[in-house]
């Protein structure tokens, strides 16, 4: 977490920087680590979640502490158990 505490930093001067000189390549540049620095934290939203999930942790609980709905994160972090109960159902002939 160190790196990303850091990379989140480092936007963060890019930003206040770009504030003060007003300068539209500071602001590209802010952009750009930004963006960066989204998907870093987005990588590790998505390792925390799977780890949460596989330590048996409900979607609901996940949810609360990310400050989402629970059907926001099945859809984005289905569970593998959960996916393979769909796809048996959905192979499955309705007129049996």
């Amino acid at each position: 977490m160190d790196a990303l505490s850091a990379r989140i930093q480092q936007a963060r001067d890019l930003l206040m920087r770009a504030r003060r000189h007003v300068d539209r390549q500071r602001w590209v540049e802010a952009l750009q680590d930004l963006a960066e620095t989204a998907r870093a934290v987005d990588e590790c939203v998505e390792q925390a979640v799977r780890g949460a999930q596989a330590a048996g942790v409900p979607d609901s609980e996940i949810a609360r502490r990310l400050g989402v709905s629970q059907p926001a994160i099945s859809k984005r972090f289905p569970r593998p158990d959960r996916r393979r109960r769909r796809r048996r159902a959905d192979d499955e002939d309705p007129a049996g």
